[in-house]
């Protein structure tokens, strides 16, 4: 009885600070996202089978910016806000278009999907916390097990996915 009132007496401020540890290196999640698009009109082989590029940009970049609005929940520390303004999106492929209504999506494994777009993160006082821009590269070589198959823009969600994820774990950690 001795032994195991030594051994809880002893262990437990150990997995008490350890506990705390954990929760202070992730913290409470819930971050927002404010999604911009600049020009999609200029975006490349964005189209939908039986449908305009004019017709396409409203419903693809509107699953994508909830998708991110998602994600910025699950990743994105409490109290930050993550502005996102989308300067280029290029699907890794070209539209063929051999003069029917339905235009075929052509790809290739080894063909980068780009991302590009400028953002700026405002944290829990309302300052401005980090600005910058980025260009996320990516082949979708090897990805399909991974790829959102619900997706209209499998592989553009899987690189946002990424940048937010390591975007919510520097805020995370800031400061510590």
């Amino acid at each position: 009885m001795k032994i195991r009132l030594h051994v809880v007496r002893d262990v437990f401020p150990l997995l008490t600070a350890l506990a705390f540890l954990a929760g202070c290196a992730t913290g409470p999640k819930g971050g927002n996202a404010r999604v911009e698009f600049r020009d999609p009109s200029q975006f490349s082989d964005l189209q939908l089978p039986g449908k305009t590029r004019e017709q396409t940009a409203p419903i693809v970049l509107t699953q994508l910016q909830q998708e991110i609005e998602s994600l910025a929940q699950g990743s994105i520390p409490a109290g930050y806000t993550v502005n996102l303004v989308f300067t280029e999106i290029d699907q890794a492929g070209y539209i063929h278009n051999p003069g029917g209504a339905f235009p075929i999506r052509i790809t290739g494994d080894t063909t980068p999907a780009v991302v590009a777009f400028d953002y700026s993160i405002t944290g829990p006082s309302g300052r401005g916390v980090k600005t910058g821009q980025q260009r996320l590269v990516q082949t979708p070589e090897g990805l399909q097990p991974f790829l959102d198959d619900d997706s209209l823009v499998p592989l553009v969600e899987y690189m946002m996915s990424n940048w937010i994820a390591s975007l919510g774990w520097e805020l995370s950690h800031s400061n510590r």
